[in-house]
């Protein structure tokens, strides 16, 4: 009797020590159930969201079935979103909080488009230098391991993360962040996947895909992102990609090209005007 008792206290005690298992399947987002999308990230972020919601609502004709819900604040890479060494939540991450908690009874996912600049020391410059770059490669890694388990404490069932769009001032540190998202997905950390690929699509896209400034996204740089995103998440969940959504991007696409050759035909008289005056102030 004394030696069944043990057991049973034993593995009681075990059941109160050892964690639960974690839940490593991710929510199907085209389940038809109602699911909350939270977007991380900053200014490179600040419009895709939107698109992606209304891509995803025309996808269930025209009902919010999936709520896509912005949690970007400008000018916020993860460095300052939270302390790199510690990880713990800077002022910032109070949008994260308040967008999960919005969940009320959904499974929430959350779409992160983050950078590591800031990451390595006080410069923003400062980043993975190469392949063969290790050591940055190794603390970059770090800081998204770090990331991602606050991104869980916070309420996320689970994680998508991608690194930054093509940024050609900050190239090719920007590029090279991928290898510290790639040394932390070997972990297979629990309730992690790596997004899509939105360094590519837009430097193929560059500079048509960016506002004058050649830094932020224009009107057809957040489509192709946001499409990037749809996507990924029809793919994973082995659906078809529906047509209207890539119309969506080609007329993106004409208008932008549309705009720029306008823009253009309107600057030209301005510089011969200015040309002129030159020569007559002589």
């Amino acid at each position: 009797m004394k030696i069944l008792l043990r057991l049973v206290l034993l593995v009681l005690t075990a059941g109160i020590i050892m964690p639960a298992t974690a839940n490593t399947e991710p929510p199907h987002v085209f389940s038809g159930k109602a699911l909350l999308l939270v977007v991380s990230g900053y200014s490179t972020s600040s419009v895709w969201p939107h698109i992606l919601q209304r891509k995803i609502d025309r996808y269930y004709d025209d009902k919010r079935i999936i709520e896509v819900r912005s949690a970007v604040v400008a000018s916020t890479p993860i460095a300052r979103l939270m302390d790199v060494k510690t990880g713990k939540p800077k002022d910032g991450w109070r949008r994260i909080d308040e967008a999960i908690a919005a969940r009320g009874d959904r499974p929430v996912v959350l779409l992160a488009q983050q950078s590591l600049q800031w990451s390595f020391d006080s410069r923003r410059r400062t980043g993975i230098r190469s392949p063969d770059d290790t050591i940055r490669i190794r603390i970059g890694s770090s800081v998204l391991r770090k990331y991602h388990n606050l991104l869980l404490r916070t309420g996320a069932d689970h994680v998508i993360l991608t690194t930054h769009v093509y940024k050609k001032a900050l190239e090719p540190e920007i590029y090279n962040e991928r290898f510290a998202l790639d040394e932390f997905a070997q972990e297979n950390p629990p309730g992690f996947s790596v997004g899509p690929d939105v360094w590519t699509v837009t430097r193929d896209n560059y500079p048509l895909a960016y506002e004058r400034d050649r830094i932020h996204l224009s009107s057809f740089g957040a489509e192709l992102v946001a499409q990037e995103w749809f996507e990924f998440l029809l793919k994973r969940e082995a659906l078809p990609i529906p047509a209207w959504s890539r119309d969506q991007v080609a007329f993106a696409k004409a208008l932008a090209i549309a705009h720029r050759k306008q823009s253009n035909a309107q600057q030209k008289p301005k510089e011969n005007q200015s040309a002129k005056t030159r020569r007559f102030d002589r």
